[in-house]
């Protein structure tokens, strides 16, 4: 599965493999390359530290200047899997060493945290849309485990070389199966989250979100 993930910056390609098994079944990596002359030329693959089975690393990837996101989302469409996690790199010249680890506040298997990714300056969003809490809201209790698959996204700062969790977010209607944090996207005034399996029969813009009449009609969530 290589190329199922790219992130490209001026010079810095990125390739995600999330299936490569080079290490362990399915551990993942990515591959940078720098353009020198006008040549794509292959300069490192990337890994997590301590390479785990199924871990699927590569799976969504964020580049910033000399700061790359990659996730870990543990992806199995079968089998229950490990929460997942997200690993940031920091480059000196062309070589890319491990900086942190990030993980859910209160991990959980089947979780797919890392499902989704946005980075942007010194916010980074991670998407888990296999996450189980039934609260509601932002920063709600994290622990619970009610609502199978409604999805949440977590939201980090970057304060001096520390990645900070500012905000716990779910959709204010969430329940079971809605997928919230499927994708995220984030821009200079606002937070896109999407919830695709989401069932409200409303259209438009803010509509009654306690309707369940169009199964898996899908709905976006903006956050500012």
């Amino acid at each position: 599965m290589f190329g199922l993930a790219i992130a490209v910056e001026n010079d810095t390609l990125l390739i995600g493999a999330a299936f490569d098994s080079s290490v362990a079944s399915k551990a993942g990596s990515v591959y940078a390359f720098a353009r020198r002359g006008g040549t794509w030329q292959e300069v490192q693959r990337l890994q997590a530290a301590q390479p785990t089975q199924a871990a699927t690393f590569g799976w969504h990837i964020g580049l910033q200047g000399d700061t790359a996101v990659i996730s870990a989302a543990h992806v199995d469409l079968v089998n229950a899997t490990l929460p997942g996690e997200v690993y940031l790199f920091d480059r000196s010249g062309d070589q890319w060493t491990q900086s942190a680890m990030l993980m859910a506040s209160t991990p959980k298997n089947s979780d797919l945290y890392g499902s989704s990714l946005a980075f942007r300056g010194s916010t980074l969003v991670v998407g888990a849309n296999g996450e189980n809490s039934g609260s509601r809201g932002a920063n709600g209790d994290s622990t619970r485990t009610d609502a199978i698959r409604s999805g949440a996204a977590y939201v980090y700062a970057r304060r001096d070389k520390d990645w900070v969790l500012t905000a716990y977010l779910k959709a204010a209607n969430a329940e079971a199966e809605d997928g919230f944090g499927q994708a995220v996207v984030l821009t200079d005034e606002a937070l896109l989250v999407s919830a695709p399996f989401e069932s409200g029969q409303s259209r438009g813009i803010n509509g009654d979100e306690n309707t369940n009449g169009a199964p898996k009609s899908g709905a976006l969530y903006v956050y500012r």
